[in-house]
């Protein structure tokens, strides 16, 4: 009988079974910063009472302005958040090919020398998650904390 690490470097060594291990992780890499972007879209939205999109030309002036200087900064600016957005964006506008700015950046993703692909793996999407679990808490407790104040102006 075959061991289940066998069989697992067995499948490994199947071109398609990585592609899809591959896309997969990619997948999931987008679906978690998606996640943590909209979020953080959606409670500044609350607290301005306005909506708002990243795509805004003063997104970033309004978050400050509702967290400071140092909040917005941990989060939308930070290294970890500004290459995973970076790398969302290869995915998502560029066909997966890296471009020039996540490559200055660290920590630089992974990519592919011969097609340029950004290669995205279960430990980068484990990454991901763990860096961006203690700023979602954060931003929660900030948000929960300005939207209270707010209640007790008004």
């Amino acid at each position: 009988m075959i061991s289940r690490q066998e069989l697992w470097e067995q499948l490994l060594e199947v071109n398609a079974f990585k592609a899809s291990l591959w896309k997969i992780a990619e997948g999931s890499f987008c679906a978690i910063y998606y996640a943590y972007e909209n979020l953080l879209v959606r409670l500044l939205s609350e607290i301005v009472q306005t909506p708002i999109r990243v795509s805004d030309r003063d997104f970033t002036k309004r978050l400050i302005s509702v967290y400071g200087q140092s909040l917005a900064t941990r989060f939308w600016n930070s290294n970890s958040i500004s290459v995973a957005r970076e790398v969302r964006n290869c995915i998502t506008h560029n066909g997966g090919k890296a471009t020039d700015r996540p490559l200055r950046m660290r920590p630089r993703p992974v990519v592919e020398d011969a097609e340029g692909d950004v290669l995205i793996s279960a430990s980068n999407v484990r990454s991901l998650y763990d860096s961006l679990k203690p700023v979602v808490r954060e931003a929660i407790r900030e948000s929960q904390r300005r939207l209270s104040a707010q209640m007790e102006i008004g």
